[in-house]
């Protein structure tokens, strides 16, 4: 085998391996439904629909975030119910999927003292239901309020 045949095969197989052994019009038909689910899911937390918000949770659905870590679809809920009151809106600024994960990078706008709170969500689907998402965001505004 040739060198170039040989780099074009590796170069399948690592492809393969990366996708899961899905084609890339598999994995790109996915991203594009866990993305249309995430923006069903943002938009619920921009109306504050905390029923919304359920509807795309996995039952032991995982949180991580700067200050807290959940597991359950209920730990899940009662702490978004806890942030509404601070959450004056949720600017979406770009969202990308690949495979079963979906990033979004939003400004959650919160009441003073906190402001703009530039937000990147890292949001896993498992059988069409969020079962896991990171929060990545500067807590040292929101550890202020918690202070006071």
């Amino acid at each position: 085998m040739e060198r170039r045949g040989m780099l074009k095969g590796i170069g399948a197989l690592a492809t393969a391996g990366a996708l899961g052994g899905r084609t890339m019009a598999q994995a790109e038909t996915k991203g594009d439904k866990n993305l249309n689910l995430a923006e069903s899911y943002l938009t619920a937390w921009q109306k504050k629909d905390l029923r919304g918000i359920g509807e795309h949770l996995h039952p032991d659905v995982h949180f991580k975030a700067p200050m807290s870590e959940t597991t359950g679809k209920e730990a899940f809920l009662v702490a978004s119910e806890r942030i509404f009151p601070i959450l004056q809106s949720l600017t979406e600024r770009y969202t990308f999927a690949s495979g079963d994960r979906v990033v979004a990078i939003y400004d959650f706008n919160c009441a003073a003292p906190i402001g703009v709170c530039r937000t990147a969500e890292l949001i896993t689907f498992k059988d069409g239901l969020i079962s896991g998402v990171e929060l990545f965001f500067d807590a040292r505004p929101f550890a202020q309020l918690a202070k006071s």
